[in-house]
């Protein structure tokens, strides 16, 4: 089997395969403790029978959406339809569903909104500051390597920029073409991403919360046209596969290089926002600029130009 297919069709298994591995991680083990006690020890927890239950209809939940997803993008990126012929999956595949189902929240509901105006909502009011005049937005192009769920390059999109997402993961690559490509309105799609966080809450229903996704829906990112018509939305937006520095800088394995490789690149007059908890962005002071984001930094700094 091609190794790119096997890594590709390997994320599909893991989505196909998460109601049996979640319930052996997460019920099964409460099953068996709790048949361990004495009639006298059960007693002292009548609610966990009901528990259980919440945590069996968490986890159909969550795998009947990862199973939508593995079903509908596979065929979109040249997989067979047939799961029955896809890679294995392995744990550490396993283990990111679970971790993506966090980051769907993240990005996507309404509930971490607060969290995305810390984060990028200070990157996008910067960028809004630097670039006033929302019709020539559509010549400033932004890069967001490392991309996610694609939460950012849509929000960039939506205030008129031409933005370019980048990443390398095909857990992120499938699930953001599936949130962004096959959402039909707001709160579409119900998911418990807590589920697997048993220590560090403060009741039970903590973890078998449901959190509704998108926030809004994404594929009606059109109404700025209302206001602006000649802003031509529908190509403002795209996505490209791949490691950033090798697709975007040189072939090396030494940060500083392609660090250096997107600052040369802008023109000289530029500005270095760093902006927590980990993006950095590279705007130019011109239209026609390029802004590159990146991940990895802990602390804020600025460079003047």
């Amino acid at each position: 089997m091609d190794p790119e297919y096997k890594a590709l069709t390997s994320v599909f298994s893991a989505h196909k395969s998460y109601k049996s591995w979640a319930v052996k991680q997460v019920v099964a083990p409460k099953k068996l403790k709790y048949k361990s006690l004495t009639k006298d020890e059960q007693a002292l927890f009548p609610w966990m029978n009901q528990h259980i239950d919440y945590l069996e209809h968490s986890v159909n939940l969550n795998a009947q959406f990862l199973e939508q997803i593995a079903m509908t993008v596979a065929p979109m990126w040249g997989a067979e339809p047939d799961p029955g012929v896809w890679a294995e999956c392995s744990a550490q595949d396993l283990d990111k569903v679970r971790s993506i189902l966090i980051q769907f929240a993240r990005e996507w509901s309404a509930e971490c909104a607060d969290e995305r105006a810390a984060s990028f909502g200070r990157i996008l009011q910067e960028c809004e500051n630097l670039f006033p005049d929302v019709v020539n937005r559509q010549n400033v192009e932004i890069l967001v390597p490392g991309s996610g769920l694609g939460r950012l390059v849509v929000e960039f999109v939506r205030r008129g920029f031409r933005t370019q997402g980048n990443e390398f993961s095909y857990h992120m690559l499938t699930n953001s073409s599936f949130i962004v490509n096959h959402s039909f309105c707001e709160n579409n799609y119900v998911i418990c991403p807590y589920l697997h966080k048993s220590s560090n809450v403060s009741k039970r229903t903590d973890q078998i919360r449901q959190v509704y996704i998108p926030d809004f829906n994404p594929g009606d990112i059109s109404f700025i046209n209302k206001e602006y018509p000649e802003i031509p939305v529908a190509d403002l937006m795209s996505m490209v596969a791949g490691s950033f520095v090798d697709l975007f800088a040189s072939r090396t394995q030494n940060g500083f290089k392609w660090l250096q490789h997107v600052f040369s690149s802008t023109l000289p007059r530029t500005l270095s926002n760093i902006c927590e908890p980990c993006t950095i962005v590279w705007p130019t002071m011109a239209i026609g600029s390029t802004l590159a984001l990146s991940c990895g930094i802990t602390r804020a700094t600025r460079l003047s130009p």
